[in-house]
C-alpha cells in the first residue's frame, strides 16, 4: 500500500528497481510482487529483518513505521 501511494502522490518519488534486481524478499505474486521489488530496491525495507519475512502476514507497527520513515528520509519531507 505504501508503494502504491507514493508512486501515485509522487510519481518521480521511486525509482523503478532494475532489471536485474534480486532483493531478499521473495516477490512471487504477480499482483503484489512488484510494489515488494520495487520497495526493497528503493529502500523502503531498509532496517527491517528480511530473511524470514513473511510477505503474507501483516506488517506490524513498528514494519510500517519503518517503511514510512524511510519514504519520507527518501523523498526529503
Amino acid at each position: 500500500m505504501i508503494v502504491r501511494a507514493a508512486r501515485t502522490a509522487r510519481p518521480s518519488g521511486l525509482s523503478p528497481p532494475p532489471a536485474d534486481f534480486v532483493g531478499l524478499v521473495p516477490s512471487p505474486d504477480p499482483t503484489h510482487g512488484e510494489n515488494i521489488r520495487w520497495a526493497e530496491s528503493n529502500g523502503l525495507l531498509r532496517g527491517i529483518t528480511l530473511p524470514g519475512w513473511d510477505i503474507w502476514h501483516e506488517a506490524d507497527r513498528g514494519e510500517v513505521a519503518q517503511m514510512l520513515w524511510n519514504l519520507m528520509r527518501l523523498s526529503g519531507d
